[in-house]
């Protein structure tokens, strides 16, 4: 069993960043992981898999918007790569292996070819990259007519406890699918004290979400 993770911030062009480190005493006595995560995750969504690893040094980041990062506005999904690439330059990495799911795949791409040499492989699960052809104009990728809010806006924000989370998700598609282990790290860490009254609030907000998918 891993220990807990040290918590770690970042000021990135005035951007609270925030990652998670296991294992420091590890590094350079073996590969280093850096691990990026999906949209409306966090970085402490990857507890289950480091916990079946052998005591790696590893790195996981709350991308800006969730965890315990902060939520500016997302106009951009570069600002990922780039958020990614300051903490592989402040921490010097070199010859990481970085694994990334989804957008966190999007991320780490980038972020290889602003920081070539952080990186010695990349492990990308369902990376959103597109063919070439997409990127050389307007998308029509999620597109939705102007003024209209991605359907995840709409998402329940308050929870009364991150047990109440758990009850509320365990028996929902896609949530029913996660083990046990997977669905109680994502609530419990997904979770930070409501900004006003009593109970918890989404670390990565409905809204915050939605921008990224529109």
């Amino acid at each position: 069993m891993n220990p807990e993770p040290r918590e770690h911030h970042l000021d990135h062009q005035g951007v609270d960043l925030a990652f998670f480190e296991w294992n420091p005493e590890a590094r350079g006595s073996g590969p280093s992981l850096l691990l990026a995560h999906a949209t409306g995750f966090h970085a402490r969504c990857w507890d289950p898999v480091i916990a079946l690893l052998d005591p790696l040094h590893v790195i996981a980041t709350d991308a800006r918007g969730h965890g315990r990062s902060a939520n500016p506005e997302i106009t951009h999904w570069g600002v990922f790569g780039e958020d990614l690439a300051a903490v592989a330059r402040y921490l010097g990495l070199e010859r990481v292996v970085g694994v990334g799911h989804s957008a966190g795949g999007h991320a780490l791409v980038d972020a290889a070819a602003a920081c070539p040499g952080a990186f010695a492989r990349l492990l990308l699960i369902d990376p959103v990259i597109a063919p070439e052809e997409s990127y050389q104009g307007p998308s029509a990728w999620g597109a939705l007519p102007p003024g209209t809010l991605h359907p995840t806006a709409k998402r329940k924000n308050h929870f009364a406890s991150p047990e109440a989370m758990i009850e509320r998700f365990e028996n929902r598609e896609p949530y029913s699918l996660f083990t046990r282990e997977a669905l109680e790290a994502y609530c419990r860490h997904g979770l930070v004290r409501a900004a006003e009254g009593d109970g918890f609030e989404l670390a990565c907000p409905p809204t915050s979400e939605a921008s990224v998918y529109m």
